[in-house]
């Protein structure tokens, strides 16, 4: 006897779609597959246990990160001025130099000797606010150098 599949599917979707399931509909929707069985789903529990060779690849990445760290402090203790380019909003620009370790309030004390109105500093992109002035320059990934757009109020 041949059947429609493609009827039976289709009234399958209907009946699944409705708006008013009642249980015995829920309990069609919800069976489980006859794929997944459990000779599919068992996996050896080796596979979750911690070895020699995991705690060995865990020492070296903290090993490698220790050495990156390290050559970053080098970078940083040789670097000896940032470059911050101010990009007014009349388009001109404005270089300034400052020490890396130098905190970003002092970017905005000498713009508050030139710029009379309240002002935002902002870097793009995407376009972020300012908002800490106690972060040096290094920290805030201004070094060597860096274009902040200066935005009046």
């Amino acid at each position: 006897m041949m059947t429609d599949v493609s009827s039976s599917t289709l009234s399958f979707k209907s009946r699944r779609l409705t708006a008013n399931l009642g249980c015995s509909e829920a309990h069609d929707i919800f069976q489980a597959s006859p794929y997944s069985s459990s000779q599919y789903c068992d996996q050896d529990d080796e596979l979750y246990e911690f070895t020699a060779d995991d705690y060995y690849r865990i020492l070296n990445s903290r090993k490698m990160r220790g050495a990156e760290e390290e050559q970053q402090r080098a970078c940083r203790s040789t670097i000896t001025k940032t470059v911050i380019r101010v990009r007014c909003p009349d388009k001109q620009l404005e270089p300034m130099t400052f020490h890396p370790s130098e905190k970003i309030q002092s970017l905005l004390d000498r713009l508050s000797k030139e710029v009379a109105r309240p002002f935002q500093i902002y870097t793009t992109p995407p376009k972020k606010l300012i908002r800490d002035m106690a972060q040096d320059f290094y920290s805030a990934g201004f070094v060597p150098g860096a274009i902040v757009y200066l935005s009046c109020q």
